[in-house]
């Protein structure tokens, strides 16, 4: 089996994905304030108005803390690594997993080596913003690694006897 090609791939803040964040925020506190309220207070405006407050604060809130870091994720034909920009230190090696593949939009969520203790990195990548590198991430990511192939070569025996 043939590995996957290598791939660069520049990631930045993308405007749609934050504004699915902002409005999935914005929503989902307008109806939970506004049930809260209907059963607090009852229904009507005074119920309506305060709900449509708190979810604009809500959306405010989101639109300033929801802005994703900018960084490089790249894949060298044997491992993944992401790096921001300016990052000065070098690079290791990190486990990329695919979310969800919507066609257009991926959701890749990264996670450092089992050594190194980290976050967790959730990169939202679309097809307009990775440009020429869209097809060569994809097969990277559905194109099985070779230590996974070797891991999951065949059923234990082991287990048998």
């Amino acid at each position: 089996m043939r590995a996957a090609p290598s791939v660069h791939l520049h990631c930045a803040d993308d405007g749609a994905w934050r504004w699915a964040q902002v409005s999935l925020v914005g929503s989902s506190t307008l109806s939970l304030c506004y049930w809260l309220l209907c059963w607090w207070v009852g229904p009507g405006w005074p119920a309506a108005t305060a709900a449509c407050g708190t979810a604009a604060l809500a959306t405010l809130l989101a639109g300033r803390f929801t802005r994703t870091a900018v960084s490089s994720l790249q894949w060298d034909g044997a491992q993944w690594v992401l790096r921001a920009p300016d990052d000065a230190e070098p690079a290791t090696g990190c486990d990329v997993a695919l979310v969800f593949d919507l066609g257009d939009w991926l959701l890749l969520r990264v996670t450092p080596p089992r050594v190194q203790r980290g976050r967790v990195v959730w990169l939202p990548v679309s097809r307009r913003a990775a440009a020429t590198a869209w097809h060569g991430l994809r097969v990277a990511l559905h194109t099985p690694h070779r230590s996974a192939v070797i891991a999951h070569a065949g059923p234990r025996t082991d287990l048998l006897r």
